[in-house]
């Protein structure tokens, strides 16, 4: 057989003394499901009040709600008894809890003494309304705290629980915030837990805000991570977050998006992080900056040592140098993004080094190309030196500019050289010199000669057709001076002087050729007034 009753009504308490007037809702039932009876009354305080202000006489010790059960079970040895009640501590209590006495702590204690449906809940705090617990001189801290056991679940006046075992606690430990919650369901089995702990370490990364939860039941089970990696513990990363799974013999596999500083540059990061094989961390990046836009891939290998591969075309201020090779380190003894490879600059060709940096002035190159150009006839070879700073510290940022230092080779005479490039590689450079060479005096007696030979002479290489030109013009010449014998008179009334000079008088020349040729084949030249030109 089955019998319920239940009555539901308010009970008002006069007001006395300084005690003001109550008005409590109270639940009363009674019901008898074979074998079993039960009588339970249930009060709650209305209008935000307590059902027993300063019970037993203790102050601030308030009940807001309580609940009692008392049931007989035929047959059975001991009755059952169970009391649920929800209210606020005194501060005698909270200052062992190192909760300020002012604090209105909410707690929740239910207990039933029964063979058949024990159960127990503790709550301290609530989600909704946590406090500020503090043990052992803040060792361990918690702003809400709960366990509840009921395996075949329990009912106590209006208070009830479910078949199971549940836990959950926020606060933390040494520091370090941990949130935790579980339950374990009996009808149907299953257990769902949920882990959330800020800031602990694995590996050569830091955790930030990782939740973990797990999930199991009879049809499916599931272990699942999400939170945030910052890859450099104490420094200013902002963090990737990821999420991924975990297995049951402790293996993980997490991947995740986020934006790192990569050696001074800002880099969108996918990261991939197991322990599946031993740990490791795969970073691929992106950095998208003046000048470039390079993927970089690569990993992290003990504390926070992070290499980077990649390539990209590179264009530093303009001057555009094609597809090259990146490197990126970040330790904790180098931060540098170096670049390196082959390079054809329209004449120019050769290898690439150099590396880049990112300060708070803008992004300084300083690269060099060791260059050469051979053009059959005529080579040049040295460096060009690209960039906007002068060191590879970049700590005074410019205007980026291109330079040629080297020398220019020609029918095995060298020429020093040194060419301003512009941002195309196009130009045009002439080397020139000149030649301006007299003999001795040759003393025949009654003549003298001497001998000149002068003349210029122009190198010319070009970005543009023929590449490389030379012309050269010279003049030689023979001179000749003659003895000569002067004789002067002056006289007077009475007398006539006369002085004698000799010497050589001025050069004069009595033989002069030109001779002007270039690459082109063209050979000009007079001789005595005479000019002529032919073409080989």
């Amino acid at each position: 057989p089955f019998v319920k009753l239940s009555e539901l009504g308010t009970l008002t308490v006069p007001a006395s003394g300084s005690q003001a007037a109550q008005v409590i809702a109270i639940t009363m039932s009674a019901s008898y499901v074979t074998p079993n009876i039960e009588f339970s009354i249930s009060a709650n305080g209305l209008n935000g009040a307590a059902v027993w202000a300063n019970a037993m006489g203790v102050q601030g010790l308030n009940l807001n709600s309580i609940a009692i059960q008392i049931g007989i079970t035929v047959g059975a040895p001991l009755p059952n008894f169970g009391i649920e009640a929800s209210g606020t501590l005194p501060p005698s209590i909270l200052q062992y809890l190192g909760i300020q006495a002012s604090a209105n702590v909410p707690i929740t204690i239910a207990l039933n003494i029964s063979v058949q449906n024990p159960c127990l809940e503790v709550q301290i705090g609530s989600s909704t309304k946590p406090v500020n617990i503090s043990l052992g001189g803040g060792v361990v801290t918690a702003s809400y705290a709960e366990f509840g056991a009921a395996p075949s679940g329990c009912t106590i006046g209006t208070f009830t629980m479910q078949p199971g075992f549940s836990i959950a606690f926020n606060g933390s430990f040494l520091g370090v915030g941990v949130s935790f919650s579980a339950a374990l369901s009996l009808s149907p089995a299953s257990f769902v837990g949920t882990a959330t702990i800020n800031g602990f370490s694995e590996g050569p990364f830091t955790f930030q805000n990782a939740s973990i939860s797990v999930s199991i039941t009879p049809s499916a089970s599931s272990i699942t991570f999400s939170g945030g990696i910052v890859l450099f513990p104490g420094s200013s990363q902002s963090g990737v977050t990821v999420s991924g799974s975990f297995s049951s013999n402790g293996q993980f596999t997490l991947n995740g998006t986020g934006s790192l500083n990569l050696s001074g540059f800002t880099a969108n990061a996918t990261v991939h992080a197991t322990n599946v094989g031993g740990l490791s961390v795969t970073i691929a990046a992106n950095i998208n900056t003046a000048g470039f836009n390079v993927a970089i891939n690569g990993s992290m290998s003990g504390a926070n040592n992070i290499t980077l591969t990649g390539s990209a075309n590179l264009s530093p201020g303009g001057f555009n140098l094609g597809t090259v090779s990146f490197t990126l380190f970040d330790t904790p003894t180098q931060k540098l993004l170096q670049v390196s490879g082959s390079v054809n600059l329209v004449l120019f060709t050769g290898s690439l080094s150099g590396t880049i940096v990112n300060t708070s002035s803008g992004v300084g190159y300083y690269l060099s190309v060791s260059a050469s150009i051979n053009l059959g006839i005529a080579s040049a070879s040295g460096s060009i030196s690209i960039g906007n700073c002068n060191s590879a510290a970049c700590t005074s940022i410019g205007s980026a500019s291109a330079t040629f230092s080297g020398s220019l080779t020609w029918q095995g005479n060298t020429y020093s050289a040194s060419i301003s490039l512009p941002t195309n590689w196009a130009f045009t450079y002439t080397a020139q010199g000149s030649v301006n060479q007299q003999s001795g005096v040759i003393n025949t007696g009654l003549f003298e000669f001497q001998a000149n030979f002068s003349g210029n002479y122009y190198l010319t290489i070009s970005t543009a057709s023929p590449y490389f030109s030379a012309s050269a013009a010279f003049q030689a010449s023979i001179q000749e001076a003659t003895w000569y014998v002067h004789t002067s008179c002056s006289s007077g009334w009475i007398w006539v002087h006369c002085s004698t000079s000799s010497g050589y008088g001025s050069w004069h020349t009595i033989v002069s050729i030109g001779l002007s040729m270039n690459t082109n084949g063209q050979i000009s030249g007079n001789y005595d007034g005479y000019s002529f030109s032919i073409t080989i």
